[in-house]
């Protein structure tokens, strides 16, 4: 009688025969093999043990019909209504956050580009005094030669017409121009004082005369905020 080895996809069992196969349960696609086999096949493939594995009709499907209260057309209009709900809630919520973002900006826009106080006024007017003091530093001087003409005495005043901010140091350039209206020469001086906004500052120069001079020019070009 032939004999039977099956193997469980871990361990190899065996041998068998076709009853105890029968008692094992096995699987058309239970790997087994038998004397005269070269490889290991599947309990299916085997004629003799096709017995085994009878095959049940599946069972028989009625069309039962559905219930009386069934309302499949009221579902369909029920998911689209929904539907329509949610797109509408979306579609709001957009907009609000949209509405949120733009009021933000908006707002911080108008923070920076409007002062909001009195101290942010008079800050952003010092910051641009302070960016540019020739602008509001004004000169003005009278100029004499001396005896012999080898010297020029330059005296004269400094206007701080700033509202709010305070210089130092402020650089004079004067300019030595000839009867031709030719510039000869020019030179800087440094008056190394403190000119407070809205003020006067007194200054005297003594400077050496350049050949040829008719005319001297003296304004402020330079200044060190304070």
């Amino acid at each position: 009688m032939k004999k039977y080895h099956i193997h469980t996809g871990t361990v190899q069992e065996g041998p068998f025969d076709i009853e105890e196969l029968k008692e094992k349960k096995i699987l058309q696609t239970t790997p087994i093999w038998h004397e005269g086999l070269t490889e290991w096949t599947t309990a299916g493939k085997i004629e003799e043990l096709r017995d085994l594995f009878k095959e049940v009709p599946p069972p028989f499907k009625t069309n039962v019909p559905p219930p009386i209260n069934q309302k499949p057309k009221a579902e369909t209009v029920q998911k689209k209504t929904t539907s329509w709900r949610s797109i509408f809630l979306k579609t709001a919520v957009t907009f609000f956050i949209i509405i949120g973002i733009i009021v933000t900006i908006n707002t911080l826009f108008s923070r920076n580009a409007i002062p909001n106080s009195y101290e942010d006024k008079v800050l952003t007017v010092e910051e641009m005094e302070r960016a540019d003091p020739a602008k509001f530093l004004e000169v003005k001087a009278s100029v004499h030669e001396n005896f012999w003409g080898d010297k020029i005495k330059i005296k004269g005043t400094v206007f701080n017409k700033a509202t709010v901010a305070n210089f130092k140091d402020v650089v004079l350039e004067i300019t030595f121009i000839s009867k031709t209206e030719t510039i000869i020469a020019t030179e800087r001086y440094v008056i190394y004082d403190f000119f407070n906004a809205h003020s006067n500052k007194y200054f005297f120069l003594k400077v050496t005369n350049w050949k040829g001079t008719h005319t001297v020019g003296c304004v402020a070009v330079e200044a060190m905020p304070n």
